[in-house]
């Protein structure tokens, strides 16, 4: 019995994270999608196009947005700092998944929250231990959005991986 896709199908080249066993990160040179609950290596090829369409293919959807608003209780940027302030958060690649979670499920919404999400940055540089100015952060950040809103960079869901490269 062929076993069916219990995440999204995710590009090849690019990371999976299995849904319940979070920590777990692969690349691969296929397309593909995450099998079984509890085993982190139980993946099959999948096809992107067919797996958005088929509505009854995944039984347990666990995607960017079921992710953030049911494990972390995310719903939108401002949710991110109380989380940070709460937790006094230091996993860092957990902090990396929320946000590039959050560009992906927020896209719509960040040109109006750019200062929450300068904010955001400041903290996450610090969890970090980063040592990027306030101003060199806002600068990148209004940059970002001036790009995006010219149409010169539209590429959302690499934005985190443009801010966090910040020197």
């Amino acid at each position: 019995m062929e076993k069916k896709c219990l995440s999204k199908c995710y590009k090849k080249n690019t990371f999976g994270v299995h849904p319940l066993l979070s920590d777990e990160e692969f690349k691969k040179s296929f397309d593909f999608c995450f099998t079984d609950m509890l085993k982190a290596d139980e993946i099959k090829k999948c096809d992107i196009e067919k797996t958005y369409k088929n509505t009854h293919l995944n039984i347990l959807l666990f995607n960017e947005r079921y992710i953030l608003n049911n494990i972390y209780n995310i719903h939108e940027w401002h949710d991110i700092i109380d989380f940070i302030n709460n937790t006094k958060y230091e996993n860092i690649k957990t902090l990396n998944r929320i946000l590039d979670y959050s560009w992906i499920l927020f896209e719509n919404k960040w040109y109006n929250e750019i200062l929450n999400i300068i904010e955001i940055y400041k903290n996450y540089f610090l969890i970090k231990k980063k040592n990027i100015s306030d101003q060199k952060i806002n600068d990148f950040i209004f940059k970002l959005k001036k790009d995006y809103l010219s149409k010169a960079n539209n590429d959302i869901k690499k934005f985190h991986d443009f801010i966090q490269n910040i020197k």
